[in-house]
């Protein structure tokens, strides 16, 4: 079962809105660092390690701001939401269900290579490009900030909470605690597609395929509804509007186009990408 997006005007008209605020907020410019000087730009290992996102509190506009409300429980949507939630249990030991475990990880490093290296036909590494890979991480984070008041506004059950069903990972208190819309999950997958579609056009179709597929995996896993993800991908795009006015990204994204290129032109091919092979085709 499938569902056509919200016209494509009213995403246009939002980013236009939102390009025109102003920029606040400076946030550190690690463009300024030497990017073959790696000692120089500490690593992170876990969430509290990770680098601090581009925008003030506050500056970003947030998603209950512009979000429309999650269907009803009892509501047509609601109801096919929580019919594809079902459906998809069956996918539980498949390479489907094993993908979205794999792209569970959007909060270190390594989160990002394993889900796009393929489609850019590169292996992305944070030692060779540690702009790169901290600025999606930086715009991630914002796009998270984005997103948390209207998870709490809303505080939408995630759908294992709702009927009970095996998920992909571990049922830990801040996933059960935390509201299911809109997907964060779903707006770092789309923010990176985004993102990396214009450092690297001829490879804007996979990229985006894969971005899809990364929010899709939140729904494999049991922990969204199709809204949640849909609604995440709106957050994406609302946030990058906000963020293409700031200076410390705008540098950051001239650097990290520098780094991608050589990576391209010189850096390691993935080693395999079969396991991937015909797994990001739709799953509802």
């Amino acid at each position: 079962m499938r569902f056509s997006p919200r016209p494509k005007a009213v995403c246009a008209l939002l980013i236009v809105l939102l390009a025109g605020c102003a920029s606040l907020g400076p946030a550190p410019d690690f463009s300024k660092v030497d990017a073959s000087d790696t000692a120089a730009i500490p690593l992170w290992k876990n969430f509290a390690d990770k680098p601090p996102s581009y925008l003030a509190a506050g500056v970003a506009p947030t998603a209950e701001d512009y979000l429309a409300p999650p269907p009803a429980p009892d509501s047509p949507r609601g109801q096919a939401d929580l019919a594809i939630y079902r459906a998809t249990r069956a996918l539980a030991g498949t390479p489907r269900w094993s993908l979205a475990q794999r792209d569970a990880d959007n909060e270190t490093p390594a989160g990002i290579p394993k889900a796009f290296s393929c489609p850019l036909g590169v292996e992305l590494d944070i030692n060779r490009e540690p702009i790169l890979l901290r600025m999606l991480m930086r715009a991630s984070d914002d796009s998270d900030d984005a997103a948390r008041t209207a998870k709490e506004h809303y505080a939408r059950k995630r759908p294992f909470l709702v009927e009970d069903g095996p998920i992909c990972i571990a049922r830990e208190d801040w996933l059960v605690q935390q509201g299911s819309y809109p997907s964060g999950h779903a707006a770092a997958g789309w923010m990176w597609a985004l993102i990396l579609s214009e450092l690297a056009p001829d490879r804007a179709e996979a990229l985006m395929v894969r971005g899809r597929a990364f929010g899709d995996s939140r729904v494999v896993c049991g922990v969204h509804y199709p809204s949640d993800i849909e609604a995440g991908r709106e957050v994406a795009v609302a946030t990058l509007s906000r963020l293409r006015t700031d200076p410390a990204f705008e540098a950051d994204l001239r650097t990290a186009r520098a780094e991608l290129a050589r990576a391209r032109q010189s850096g390691p091919k993935p080693a395999s990408c079969d396991p991937q092979s015909g797994l990001d085709k739709p799953v509802y």
